[in-house]
């Protein structure tokens, strides 16, 4: 299974390095993004500062902890799907389905470089911002990870059922919904969701990015589990009713498609 993994991630780092502007600027982008945000934290109070699950944090640090963690969330949503897209346009989505491959092995193996380069990116974001004189000392490291964990196998649930989308309507999905500039405003990623309305604070409930920024961000203050074990629960209960479901979708799409023969058009 590691074999078959390692191709995976080696067919999309010679990917990668065949289009070496891909993996330089986003880099450039983080710094560019970083410091422009540093320059509009300062139209804020430097003596406000944000609540994060009981800690407190100022307006800079709040921003770019979201951004950052985003991008993760971000490749854990359409890493999968546009691996499958690409293979499909390509015309190799066939012969590997159809290789003796199990597909979790398959989801797998696209998500390796995706999240790692994203890893790489958030790094750069939180190095940047480190630089421009964001405090990172107070940061509860196992809540972190956990909420990482939690964050990022929820969303790619979600990135599976836009994978079966891919198989089966033969088109990129609309996932990006979930992390667009729509999402971004639901989720709080500029500023808090106390600032909507109840109706709108209600819709932003509902999205998977919301409890997983929540959470970030209380580790990055230092808050303990007890003060965002809501929203812990809230991601697990949504991982488990959507892994099967989109596990199941994604083979019943597979399956369709090899049976009908339509696995190799696009």
């Amino acid at each position: 299974m590691i074999a078959r993994i390692s191709a995976f991630v080696e067919r999309d780092i010679h990917l990668a390095l065949s289009y070496p502007s891909t993996l330089y600027m986003p880099l450039v982008s983080a710094a560019v993004t970083v410091g422009g945000f540093a320059f509009f934290s300062r139209l804020v109070s430097p003596h406000a500062h944000l609540d994060a699950g009981g800690a407190r944090i100022d307006y800079f640090t709040y921003v770019v902890i979201n951004l950052s963690f985003m991008l993760l969330l971000n490749a854990a949503l359409q890493c999968v799907p546009q691996a499958l897209r690409r293979d499909q346009v390509a015309g190799t989505l066939e012969a590997m389905l159809a290789a003796p491959t199990p597909l979790a092995v398959t989801i797998a193996g696209s998500a390796v470089w995706p999240m790692f380069f994203a890893c790489i990116q958030a790094g750069a974001y939180i190095l940047c911002a480190m630089a421009l004189g964001m405090h990172f000392a107070h940061v509860n490291a196992p809540l972190l990870a956990l909420f990482l964990l939690l964050g990022s196998i929820c969303t790619m649930t979600l990135g599976m059922l836009a994978s079966a989308a891919v198989i089966a309507f033969k088109q990129s999905p609309p996932s990006s919904l979930f992390v667009g500039s729509a999402a971004t405003l639901l989720a709080g990623v500029l500023f808090p969701v106390t600032l909507f309305p109840p109706a709108i604070r209600a819709l932003s409930w509902t999205l998977p990015l919301t409890h997983a920024l929540r959470g970030l961000r209380a580790a990055a203050g230092g808050a303990p589990l007890a003060a965002v074990a809501a929203d812990a629960w809230w991601l697990v209960a949504g991982t488990a009713l959507l892994i099967p479901i989109a596990y199941l979708s994604l083979r019943a799409a597979v399956r369709f498609a090899k049976t009908d023969g339509s696995l190799g058009s696009y």
